[in-house]
């Protein structure tokens, strides 16, 4: 098989374009993480570079000003818009990391005992106000019954969605575990 070398312009031109690529990106203030395909669709996780704030979002949602608009499984890039400039995040390689498809035992147990006092403190918060919804700030503060939640690994419980409707009670850890409870 013969390698075709290209030349010294054209490797110029694309380090150039791929440098262009990366400084976009930067421009945006955020970078792309990581991202996870389920049943529901796909998430990606996306972190402000100067805030150090963190979350997971879907195509169409809003985070630190920027609009995500699509993703290029190939490529392996995400586009967002931000004051009308759209922007490629590749993917930072870097933070990917293996992990065990189950967690140990014990902070498995931890989340899943945080993951069931929200849901009972939902079921509780919609009997007593007569409501089919509720946020995390509505289930867990100093005034509620539900004082305060403490994540095993660094769990983000504020972006689970609380509603009758919803049968199972999801979040990720800082290590990339998945655990999931079944609500009643």
């Amino acid at each position: 098989m013969a390698v075709k070398r290209l030349s010294f312009p054209i490797l110029l031109a694309a380090g150039i374009f791929f440098a262009g690529t990366l400084l976009r990106g930067a421009e945006a203030g955020i970078e792309f993480t990581g991202y996870v395909r389920d049943d529901k669709g796909i998430s990606f996780a996306l972190i402000g570079v100067a805030s150090g704030n963190s979350k997971w979002v879907t195509i169409g949602q809003i985070f630190e000003d920027c609009t995500v608009r699509s993703f290029d499984d190939v490529a392996m890039a995400l586009s967002v818009t931000k004051s009308g400039t759209e922007f490629q995040l590749p993917l930072v390689r870097a933070k990917i990391k293996q992990v065990d498809s189950e967690p140990p035992p014990e902070l498995k147990k931890r989340v899943l005992n945080n993951l069931r006092l929200l849901s009972v403190a939902f079921d509780y918060y919609c009997l007593e106000n007569g409501v089919s919804r509720a946020t995390y700030a509505d289930l867990v503060n100093p005034k509620r019954k539900l004082k305060e939640i403490i994540p095993a690994d660094g769990e983000d419980y504020r972006t689970i969605v609380f509603t009758v409707e919803t049968k199972s009670l999801q979040v990720t850890t800082n290590r990339g575990y998945v655990i999931s409870y079944q609500r009643q």
